[in-house]
């Protein structure tokens, strides 16, 4: 029988061997290959919403610098219009009315000084929101990473029996007109080919995507994003082990603990400057009169305040105290919620090191040998064609599912990390 059972095992053992593959014809030109450091670099480099964040930043840091200046001295002038003793307009002369003030507006009870202590931690404040940014962008880099990675992957495996069964189904066309083949079987291949190439569709349409976010992360015009990277390394992790070094990382490295700590300072200072602004400000000057008081050339120290009769800033002393106590609860609440964070992130990545751990022991190398000796029968004609491709389907199903272990088992490191505000889980 005049099957084209050669060409279709050759691109099978390429399957089997686990041969990096390229799920689609990437132009040169327009293909970018970087790996997840060189990824992560062009990202801090040219991240839009990351360099508007460090403008934030400067402009909190603007807000110290204002916030220790003191208040310009205020100058009056008086010049008399018409002096009817003399008939002169604007008389500049000895006889005529000048008078000159300058006052210095004072702020009492350190308000000053607490103003500038409130903006410092304003500035604190906005940096934190920065590395919180950054944070949450830098877990999402690595996630879409691996993703459109192992995309690739999965769709590697589509592209290989799609271009199989393209040769196939033009061989056994051209068989059934010799009477080799039934057209039974014929139209079995492409059923399975149609088949194939409806549930690649969502697949590319999910690379697309991916590929599109990690264009807008790291700032990249390029039409195509090739990730490299190699599992070949990759060592079983024991999450549970980790607990104690990624609390501790936590405690001190996430941007939004500290935020919230000092959101608490913030409202403990905004407090005292509250009570502070209750004391009026005073204002001093000094005043010179050349013809219009009761000596000539008069000169005077002024001093002038609020009397606090009506207004003890009372209201917003007490707001900032409410506000205080908020930020405290908020402070417990966000330490609780870190700590049940990293109890499912630890638990989930256990749960997949585990499964990981099975699958690399036993069900991958079984169905390795199973696809094999699959191979070898059709190869001997002990099985037939639609035999071999349910063979053929289910090897394919395992080897995604593989790649999608291993997704689901980096992004969980990732997540680890995530939660605990610095890379201390390698991948």
């Amino acid at each position: 029988m005049n099957t084209p059972r050669p060409v279709f095992l050759i691109l099978f053992a390429l399957l089997i061997s686990r041969t990096p593959l390229v799920a689609r014809s990437l132009p040169g030109p327009d293909t970018l290959r970087m790996t997840l450091p060189e990824v992560q670099k062009k990202f801090l480099e040219k991240n839009l919403l990351l360099l508007a964040a460090h403008c934030q930043v400067s402009a909190a840091q603007a807000q110290v610098i204002q916030a220790r200046a003191f208040n310009n001295p205020q100058l009056s002038l008086e010049q008399g219009l018409y002096n009817s003793q003399n008939g002169k307009w604007l008389d500049l002369s000895p006889g005529g009315e000048t008078a000159l003030e300058l006052d210095q507006l004072l702020h009492l009870a350190g308000q000053r000084h607490k103003a500038v202590i409130l903006a410092g931690i304003g500035t604190g404040l906005q940096e934190d929101q920065l590395y919180d940014l950054l944070r949450n962008l830098e877990y999402e880099l690595s996630t879409d990473f691996f993703d459109l990675y192992f995309i690739r992957r999965e769709d590697a495996v589509y592209q290989l029996e799609i271009a199989s069964l393209h040769q196939l189904v033009a061989d056994y066309g051209q068989s059934v007109n010799s009477g080799y083949v039934s057209k039974a079987d014929l139209m079995r291949l492409e059923a399975q080919l149609l088949s194939l190439q409806s549930e690649e569709l969502p697949l590319l349409r999910l690379e697309t995507e991916k590929e599109a976010d990690l264009q807008l992360l790291t700032g990249t015009d390029s039409l195509f994003i090739l990730p490299e990277y190699s599992t070949d390394s990759l060592k079983l992790l024991e999450p549970a082990g980790q607990m104690g070094a990624l609390w501790k990382s936590a405690l001190e490295n996430r941007p939004d603990l500290r935020a919230a700590e000092q959101r608490v300072e913030w409202e403990q200072a905004n407090v005292l400057l509250q009570q502070a602004m209750a004391v009026p400000d005073m204002s001093l000057g000094i005043r010179y009169d050349r013809a219009g008081s009761y000596i000539p050339n008069y000169n005077a120290v002024t001093l002038s305040f609020d009397l606090p009769f009506f207004n003890r800033n009372r209201g917003n002393i007490m707001s900032a105290k409410d506000m205080l106590q908020a930020s405290k609860l908020q402070y417990q609440f966000t330490t609780d919620s870190l700590q049940e964070e990293l109890k499912v992130a630890v638990q989930e990545s256990a749960d997949l090191e585990n499964r990981m751990k099975e699958t690399q022991a036993t069900f991958l190398p079984d169905y390795q040998k199973l696809i094999a000796s699959a191979l070898e029968s059709f190869h001997s004609r002990q099985i037939g064609l639609l035999a071999f491709l349910d063979y053929y389907d289910s090897y394919k199903e395992t080897l995604i599912h593989y790649n999608e272990l291993q997704d689901l088992r980096l992004d969980a490191r990732a997540r680890l990390n995530y939660v605990a505000g610095k890379a201390i889980i390698s991948y």
